[in-house]
């Protein structure tokens, strides 16, 4: 595996576990936008780290 990747997701695996439970979520039931912001803010959380 590259060492950039897997840095990444070492560094950003709470972030990626809390993303996949969102989605779960998301797709069982959505009901609310506030959980579709809080998931957009999570991932672009995530871009912007992986960009730097």
């Amino acid at each position: 595996m590259d060492e950039d990747i897997k840095a990444f997701l070492i560094d950003n695996y709470e972030n990626l576990d809390q993303i996949e439970r969102d989605l779960v979520a998301l797709e069982q039931y959505l009901k609310s936008a506030s959980e579709l912001a809080a998931l957009a803010l999570k991932l672009q959380a995530l871009v912007t780290q992986f960009k730097y």
